[in-house]
């Protein structure tokens, strides 16, 4: 039937496809998981953090229309 060289070449040759089926498979999904990343929305801004924002604004500009 097979010799034990065959066997153990075919068993070798299925363990790297199998390996390389792995980490395609990982790169396809790392590369899925960072497009999500780069459509996702920036998380939206507090209305305490805004209005922070708008205050350092009205000041900066106060202060260079002085100076």
């Amino acid at each position: 039937m097979f010799s034990p060289s065959s066997l153990s070449m075919s068993c070798r040759k299925l363990t790297s496809a199998a390996i390389r089926h792995t980490r395609k498979t990982r790169a396809i999904q790392k590369e899925a998981e960072e497009r999500r990343r780069a459509n996702r929305p920036a998380p939206p801004q507090s209305k305490y953090m805004k209005e922070i924002f708008e205050t350092l604004v009205i000041e900066i500009v106060v202060y260079k229309w002085i100076n």
